[in-house]
Parts: structure tokens; C-alpha cells; sequence
């Protein structure tokens, strides 16, 4: 459906510039024609076709932009229904690394999205994040290797359903960036196999510190940057929609800032539990 979609708007196009190189360059000949036969009586017919033509023309133009701008205005309740939950979705992302981070390193927290992610500061939580420890502020005493697993389930199921409710709409750069991640790229994979290392390490009976870099595959730059463009659209979505004045109410994607971080941080892993 998405590359009918894709064929159908390409095809669109081809046919509006056919259509206006085809009226310009007999518009351009009827010009010629009546320069030429400027002194003749069916030299005004060159003329008349050339109005004719340039008038037709504009009104291809002007259609074409009143057709877009309709088919926009319908399409304006979907791209806000999508813009809210892709904002949920990262939103919920954002929060659950950037609380590993405050919770686990040792050092400033991140001030932007780009800061957290980076293969410098998730090589700081993999380093320190003790998954043995209990999640601050979160209900019934979960540690991180069971915040993990749950958050894995919950970030898989929340952008399949995105790209399942909103595949035929979507453009095809932000469809494949929300596909990578929810399906193709290291976020859920990695988050998901956390289990699985720690129930084999169980069944072998392997000695494993509980450090996040034992269970976790570091991600590569392409998931990094999937990411992040995922939330620059937001924030171009964000500012468009805002733009409307219709009484739509959006919120941007934020970033959790917060101070007075504990020292050390309550989740970090101990010197002795090292390996």
C-alpha cells in the first residue's frame, strides 16, 4: 500500500509537469506564430491561442493548489493523531533512558535529546547501571532487569501499532526511521534479550556481574540516528501544527531536566560487583 501510495503521487506529478511543459510549448509556438504573421488577419488566432494557452495554464497551477492544500486540510486530524502518539511514544522513551542515566552515572546529566543519545552516554550506562538495583519511584520493587523487560514489551507494541494504524499516511524518511526502531534496529532487540542472557546465565550457573554491558548490545550509529530524526520531526510537526491556530492542542516533546542529582547515584554498581 505504501509503494502504491508512493507511485500514485509520483505518477501525479509526471502528469502536472507533462501537462504544463506540453501547454507552455504550445502556448510559446502560438507566440511565434503571431509574431510572425503579425500583419495578417489570421495572425490574431496566434494570439488568441497564446491567452488561451497561458490562461489554462495558470488555472492547472491554481487547481493543482487548491487540490493540495484540500487534500492537506483532510489529512490534518491523522497527521495530529500520529504527531500525539509518535510525542507519547518518544516522550516515554526519553524519559525511561534518561532516568537509567541520572539513576546509574556518576557524572552531569545529559541537557539535550542528542546528548543522551550517543554512543558516549549509553557507554556510560552500560558501564554503571547495576540491573540488580531497585527503580526509583516506580511501584512494587521492580529492579532494572525487570523494568527492562517490561519497557521492551511496551516500546515494541506502542510503535508497531503506530506504523500499523498510520503506514498508509506516513511519509516514507519518518515511516522508515519508526519502522527501525520498532522492529529492525537494537533498541527493542537489545532490551528484549536482557531476559535471555540473564535466564541462561541462571541455568549455567555463570558467574555475571550485573553491570548493563553484560546483557546489553551496544546500539550502532544508525540507531542513534534513527532516533533522532524521529524526534526532529516531532519538533517540526510540533511548530507546523502549533502554527494553525485552531484551537489544536499539542505539547512538544520535552526532556526531563533534573537537579540535585544524588551522588553517587542510587543504581550504580559497586566497585566489588565490577567485573
Amino acid at each position: 500500500m505504501k509503494f502504491f501510495r508512493k507511485c500514485l503521487s509520483l505518477y501525479r506529478n509526471y502528469m502536472l509537469y507533462f501537462l504544463l511543459v506540453l501547454l507552455l510549448s504550445i502556448a510559446l509556438l502560438a507566440f511565434i506564430f503571431w509574431k510572425v504573421f503579425i500583419g495578417y488577419p489570421w495572425g490574431e488566432l496566434g494570439l488568441e491561442l497564446f491567452a488561451g494557452m497561458l490562461g489554462m495554464g495558470i488555472t492547472v497551477l491554481i487547481v493543482d493548489k487548491l487540490l493540495k492544500r484540500q487534500r492537506e486540510h483532510e489529512l490534518l486530524p491523522i497527521r495530529i493523531a500520529y504527531y500525539r502518539d509518535t510525542h507519547l511514544f518518544l516522550t516515554k522513551l526519553i524519559s525511561f533512558w534518561a532516568s537509567a542515566y541520572n539513576y546509574s552515572v556518576p557524572k552531569d546529566n545529559p541537557k539535550t535529546v542528542e546528548e543522551l543519545f550517543s554512543e558516549e552516554s549509553f557507554a556510560d550506562i552500560a558501564e554503571n547501571l547495576d540491573l540488580n538495583a531497585i527503580v526509583p519511584g516506580v511501584p512494587f520493587d521492580k529492579t532494572w532487569f525487570d523494568f527492562f523487560d517490561e519497557k521492551a514489551e511496551e516500546f515494541e507494541k506502542t510503535g508497531k501499532e503506530i506504523l500499523s494504524q498510520y503506514s498508509v499516511y506516513l511519509d516514507p524518511d519518518i515511516f522508515g526511521s519508526m519502522h527501525h526502531v520498532a522492529k529492525c534496529g537494537l533498541f527493542v532487540i537489545s532490551m528484549k534479550d536482557i531476559k535471555k542472557f540473564r535466564e541462561y546465565n541462571e541455568k549455567k550457573k555463570l558467574p555475571q556481574s550485573a553491570t548493563l554491558n553484560n546483557y546489553y548490545y551496544m546500539w550502532e550509529d544508525e540507531d542513534f540516528e534513527h532516533l533522532i530524526h524521529i524526534y526532529k520531526w516531532c519538533m517540526e510537526c510540533y511548530d507546523e501544527i502549533s502554527k494553525l491556530r485552531r484551537g489544536i492542542t499539542v505539547k512538544a516533546v520535552g526532556f526531563p531536566i533534573r537537579k540535585n542529582k544524588k551522588m553517587p547515584p542510587p543504581c550504580m554498581i559497586s566497585s566489588d560487583e565490577q567485573t
